[in-house]
Parts: structure tokens; sequence; C-alpha cells
């Protein structure tokens, strides 16, 4: 199986290379291009799975860019997901009638990442006829934006959104499940069609809930690895706290020692001096007393 490839399009060399790192840590072959001319002649040598096309850029932006490979037949049908600091609806509605196969909020995360990838993935639910039930149809919950679900919500938020796509969906059952109630008696065709949109409507509350199931653990994994690097990260900081201040107090105890050993020497210099002096003085005193008492000897001999 050959490896998926990306195209990082992005003026700001920092964010290319986080790019390139998140997705090769996704087993994406990557290349990079840091402006428009750049990306073309990219695209010119290979036709990668996935481009992802900075906003705003010099000389041409990622609109532009993004309207040029849609225009191409060789490029038209290269998902390209528009990576942006804006933030809204209006942004994200303008980045899809441009072309935009998907929004993602910069600086993303890796998780972010890899739920626009995961998105991008996975096929579209089937489509249900509402051509004979319009208030199921108006009862259809509304996807989520590209931009609200790369906020990557907390899991209480995810919990809540299952909730209210389990109701929503659950809802549509019964609605079907009542108007399948007067045409019991009717022909098996009309039965046959209100079942297949029963079947429909479960097998996408299944798919919703798997979805949404498999989004809460990959936030709980993504929080679980965050919380590690931290860990980690106070451990190794704490650490090296703890190593910088155990050579500060081996070079302040050096120190001491080296102050210590030459305030004795310096004391000993001192004491040697005063005994020398003494010795001196005692030698000196000595010398007198002998001198003293051979003048009164030889005076009283005289």
């Amino acid at each position: 199986m050959a490896p998926r490839t990306a195209l990082v399009v992005d003026d700001s060399r920092s964010a290319r290379f986080a790019m390139r790192k998140y997705l090769e840590g996704l087993s994406y072959e990557v290349d990079t291009a840091e402006n428009a001319q750049e990306a073309y002649q990219r695209l010119a040598d290979r036709r990668p799975d996935l481009i992802f096309l900075d906003h705003v850029m010099p000389e041409e932006d990622g609109f532009a860019v993004l309207r040029r490979i849609k225009a191409d037949a060789e490029t038209a049908a290269i998902p390209v997901v528009i990576c942006s600091s804006n933030e809204g609806e209006a942004f994200v509605a303008e980045a899809r009638t441009q072309g935009a196969a998907d929004v993602l909020q910069k600086p993303p995360t890796p998780l972010q990442i890899r739920q626009v990838i995961e998105r991008l993935a996975t096929p579209a639910p089937p489509a249900v006829d509402t051509a004979d039930a319009q208030p199921a149809a108006a009862a259809e919950p509304a996807p989520a934006e590209p931009g609200t679900v790369a906020e990557s919500p907390r899991p209480e938020a995810l919990s809540a959104q299952l909730e209210r796509a389990m109701g929503q969906l659950r809802a549509q059952i019964e609605t079907v499940r009542k108007q399948a109630t007067p045409v019991e008696n009717e022909a098996p065709e009309r039965l046959t069609a209100l079942e297949t949109r029963m079947s429909a409507l479960e097998q996408r509350l299944n798919t919703e809930l798997a979805g949404i199931s498999k989004q809460q653990q990959i936030q709980i994994d993504d929080l679980h690895m965050q919380y590690q690097e931290q860990i980690d990260g106070l451990r190794a900081h704490h650490q090296h706290q703890i190593d910088a201040l155990r050579d500060q107090l081996a070079a302040e105890v050096k120190r001491l020692h080296e102050k210590s050993d030459q305030d004795l020497r310096a004391l000993h210099h001192q004491l040697s001096e005063k005994i020398e002096a003494v010795r001196q003085q005692a030698r000196q005193d000595a010398i007198d007393q002998i001198g003293d008492a051979l003048l009164k000897a030889f005076g009283r001999g005289g």
C-alpha cells in the first residue's frame, strides 16, 4: 500500500515545520511550499492526496491558489484544507464556497489535524428520501461546522452533543413510525419505503454514536498525552533545578573549603611570626641577663 502524501503551503517556516512533523506522525509523506508559485511547481511534479493551504500569503492568497487548483482538471479532485486564524461561520462558508473541503484553525493541535483528516476520510452518511415526510426532514440535525470541531470540545461537551444527536434521530424515527401506522394496509411499496427510511435513520444514529464515541476517546487520549507531557516536563524542570542547586551547593562548599584553607594558612603564618618574635625576644632577654651577670661578676672581681 502506497503511503499517503500531503502538500503544506505556508509562508511561515515554523508553521511548515510543525505541520510536517504532525503529518509525518500520521504516516504521511509531506512536501512543502512557501508561496503560490512553489505550490504550483510541487503540484506539477506530484499529485498529493491532501493539501493544507494557508489563507494569508504574499502575492497570491490562499483563496486565489484554491480557485486555481479547483479550476485545473488535474488537481480539482484533491481535497484542500484552508488553514487560517480567522474564526466564524462566515469565513468557513466563504472557504467552502471557494472550494475548500474543510477549515483548520491556526495554530492547530495534533488532535485538530487528526480530526480534519478523519472527517475527510469518513464517507458521508447515506441520503434519506424526505419527499414523503417533510416533518422528519425538518428535524434533521445540522452538520457541525469545521471551525466548531477544530476547537477541540471537552468530553462533557461531546457528551451533550451525543445526547442532542440521539434525541434528534430518535425523534425522526418516532415520526416515521407514526407515519407508518395509518398506511399499514396500503401498498407494500409504501411500507417498504418507510421501513427503508427507518433503517437508514437507525443506521445514521449508530454512525453518529460511533463517531462521537470515537471522538471522545481521541479527545481523552489527547488530554492524557498532554497531561503526561506536562508532568514529564515539570519533572525534568524540577530535576534540572535540583541539579543546578546541587552544583551551586557543591561550588559553595568548595569555595568555603578554599577560604577556610586560606584562613588557616594565614593564621598559621601569623602564629609562626608571633612564636618567632617571642623566641627572639626570649633569646635577647637571656643574652641581656647573661651580659648583666657577667658585668656584675667582673665588676666585683676587680
